[in-house]
């Protein structure tokens, strides 16, 4: 059963309540179909959006599911599995991971007849988004159908969808303005806002039986004992817990929340403790009683450009507001003031002290990726020898993961040394770089694509100039075209210009690779000639470091480290008797120390 929470549910809770509404009899031919073949574009795609709190306070999921499953059925149409899209993200902006996989890869790529909506404001509660949205269906010949409106391309159906989507935005607009107005006015009267309370804290109401009407609203401290104590495992509990480990004991964020990760507790909307999330609570003033509401409000997003149409860059940015404007109220403390400015200090030291250490010379700095996670591996030294440098996995110390990365540390010498040998033996034959610029200009790669690309480009206009020319003499109930006709004729065109697309995708790919290439292979030659290759032997560590940067060296090591895979944007595979460049063993593993 799908549990009412303020965090995403899982694919598993997702799965089963489709499940229940695919395996009543009515539904079990339209919606949530299995096994569908996708490579067909007939299917129609099901897509449903609530925000987090909207789940929390009312989870209307079930509802959206079994509106699309009607609406399926009503209009004849069959919904695959694999298209029944949901979202729990604000609607201010259109990247959402979903809608971005509808509208990029369903909608663009023409794989899917028509996209499903319970209501118009599922879609966005921005006119100018739905309108976006409405134009990509429109050009790609998607259909659209939403629950609660007009779904014609007619100017009085296209007219009454922009009017409701101003009145949804309306609507929010004033019940946001509402809200925080009905929230001043609480605290204002001695009560605590409506909503979710900060972490540590129960809400709680007293209500008048007999008309339902609310007469007090305050906090609760979360779980405590008859003796005022804090209960083990507790919201409360953990909040004093992290100040008495960071206030007095001194502890790091990291080790906070590596060992409330170890004890097995979970933090309220999160899978796991975190550094920042340890800092997020031990900021929080609300905690030694003193609490505000109002401080802080959306206001547009500078960095969203004048005219932007794309619908990807949120509209919206959270602000603080001046501290005149907040409105205070007290709550229960959990910790004293002493305790609160003692840990933040300790925060602020900690933060202080991080001070810029001396680089350390590495050759192949975050250029070696670890075999088990494939971060790129960082550098540190031994701190019982400092001679010693090693590469590290930086998700080695997030032990407060309950996953983190287990890899051992790996000596620098062990990678940069047979790693570098392999490249300056490449390096000393510089009559193998010329000889692969001179054989790739011989194949003239480049001409090709770039005349291949014009082609694909060519049947793409043509195929959807045909499209076109059928929908309209169509429409205009031409006898040319009766539905059947015009149906399996642009059926034929739409395949036409997938087949094209795909094409042009693979030359539009592998023309970058070849100018990539070539820009590659030049800078090479440049540099192998400010390198003096006949003294390469001699080079200084930045010339090296620039060397490998231009060809974009970057080394997998094993696990084991037995093997040392290297790749290079430039072949230089190329010697004598077909030797091997990058494929290091290394057979001694001791330490020096020893």
């Amino acid at each position: 059963m799908l549990t009412t929470t303020n965090s995403p549910i899982t694919k598993d809770e997702f799965d089963a309540l489709i499940d229940t509404v695919a395996i009543k009899p009515e539904f079990k031919e339209c919606f949530a179909v299995r096994g569908c073949d996708l490579s067909l574009n007939l299917w129609w795609a099901a897509y449903v959006r609530q925000s987090l709190d909207e789940q929390s306070r009312n989870n209307r999921l079930p509802e959206y599911l079994l509106t699309c499953a009607r609406i399926a059925k009503d209009m004849r149409v069959i919904v695959p599995r694999e298209y029944v899209l949901y979202d729990h993200d604000s609607s201010e902006h259109l990247e959402r991971p979903q809608m971005v996989y509808l509208r990029k890869t369903l909608v663009a790529k023409r794989r899917i007849g028509g996209v499903i909506f319970t209501h118009q404001g599922r879609l966005s509660a921005e006119p100018l988004h739905q309108m976006i949205f409405e134009t990509e269906c429109t050009h790609y010949g998607v259909k659209f159908f939403f629950g609660d409106a007009p779904t014609g391309n007619d100017f009085g159906s296209e007219a009454a969808r922009l009017f409701m989507a101003l009145g949804n935005k309306l609507r929010i607009r004033t019940n946001r303005e509402s809200n925080r107005a009905g929230n001043i006015g609480r605290v204002l009267k001695g009560w605590v806002p409506a909503g979710k309370p900060a972490y540590g804290y129960q809400y709680r109401k007293e209500i008048d039986p007999s008309s339902g009407v609310t007469l007090r609203a305050w906090w609760e401290i979360d779980q405590i004992d008859s003796e005022g104590n804090f209960i083990y495992g507790s919201e409360a509990w953990i909040v004093d817990r992290i100040f008495h480990w960071i206030g007095i004991e001194n502890q790091s964020s990291y080790w906070v929340a590596k060992e409330l990760n170890r004890l097995g507790i979970k933090p309220r909307y999160a899978e796991y403790w975190s550094p920042s999330l340890i800092v997020f609570l031990v900021r929080k003033r609300s905690y030694t009683g003193k609490h505000a509401y109002n401080t802080a409000h959306y206001v547009t997003n500078p960095e969203r450009p004048l005219g932007d149409i794309t619908g990807e860059i949120k509209r919206t940015i959270r602000k603080p507001k001046p501290e005149e404007e907040h409105v205070k109220f007290n709550v229960p403390p959990l910790v004293s003031e002493a305790l609160w400015e003692r840990a933040n200090q300790n925060l602020d030291q900690r933060k202080g002290s991080r001070l810029k250490k001396q680089t350390i010379e590495a050759l192949f700095r975050r250029r070696v990726f670890c075999p088990k996670c494939g971060r790129a591996m960082s550098l540190r030294k031994d701190p019982k020898c400092p001679n010693l440098v090693y590469y590290i996995c930086p998700g080695y110390y997030m032990r407060w993961k309950a996953k983190h990365c287990d890899m051992g540390w790996v000596r620098m010498d062990l990678i940069d040394q047979p790693v570098w040998r392999r490249v300056k033996k490449a390096l000393s034959h510089p009559d193998l770089v010329l000889k692969q610029m001179s054989r790739f200009n011989e194949l003239g790669h480049v001409s090709e694509a770039k005349r291949n690309l014009r082609l694909a480009e060519y049947q793409i206009a043509q195929a959807e100039s045909g499209i076109t020319r059928i929908q309209q003499a169509y429409e205009n109930n031409s006898p040319l075209y009766i539905a059947e006709e015009a149906t399996r004729r642009i059926a034929e065109y739409r395949e036409r210009v997938l087949k094209a697309q795909r094409r042009k995708e693979e030359l539009e790919a592998s023309l970058q690779k070849i100018t990539r290439d070539a820009q590659s292979l030049e800078k090479t030659r440049e540099a192998l000639s400010r390198l003096h290759l006949e003294n390469v032997c001699n080079a200084t560590f930045k010339e090296k470091v620039r060397v490998i940067e231009i060809l974009d060296v970057k080394v997998y090591p094993s696990e084991n480290m037995d093997h040392i895979g290297v790749t290079c944007a430039v072949n230089l595979a190329g010697l004598e008797n077909e030797e091997k460049l990058f494929s290091c063993h290394n057979t001694s593993m001791a330490s020096p120390k020893l």
